[in-house]
């Protein structure tokens, strides 16, 4: 599978049936969104398939809490390269412009469990007190019991999921099709 710089992709048009990415959509930031999604229009087929799995910006009590920390745009956007995090809302939008239809998507990572990725990224400098203490226990946890743990807290997480408002979601998987 080729890769390439999101802005031109070394691909004949119209040659792919399917695009599939994994937690990639949410770095490419505003000045490369267009064209990248153009890109992709570009090299597959009409009808093709998309299926995008990416964190998004959301209104969940986890991101809520977080957004007002003084250190939340280092920790969860720079560090992380997270520049193009948007609202499900903006995605749909940008998705429907670029020429693509939203078949189906459905958000999770709603509960204040997130992930312990997420909580991992708090054992940061810049981050003090009882989050850093959550941050260092979640990065052990993760250490001692490796995938184990984070296939517990997706079980628990996905359990609850469904009870919770989608847009606390700060996950989806979407899946897209090019318009004919």
């Amino acid at each position: 599978s080729p890769i390439a710089e999101p802005r031109r992709l070394q691909m004949l048009d119209g040659c792919a049936d399917a695009i599939v990415s994994s937690y990639v959509l949410e770095h490419f930031g505003d000045d490369i969104i267009d064209q990248g999604l153009s890109e992709m229009a570009r090299v597959l087929k009409p009808g093709g398939v998309m299926i995008h799995c990416f964190d998004i910006d959301n209104d969940g009590p986890f991101h809520r809490w977080a957004r007002k920390q003084t250190w939340y745009s280092e920790v969860f956007v720079t560090k992380r390269g997270h520049f193009g995090l948007r609202s499900l809302d903006e995605w749909r939008n940008l998705f429907v412009k670029t020429g693509f239809e939203v078949e189906a998507s459905r958000g999770f990572c709603k509960t204040w469990l997130q992930d312990l990725s997420i909580w991992g990224h708090l054992d940061d400098p810049s981050v003090g007190g009882i989050p850093r203490c959550l941050g260092k226990v979640s990065g052990a946890i993760r250490k001692t019991t490796g995938s184990a743990s984070d296939v517990v807290v997706t079980l628990l997480d996905d359990c609850v999921d469904r009870w919770l408002p989608d847009d606390w979601a700060s996950k989806v998987i979407m899946q897209l099709r090019k318009r004919a």
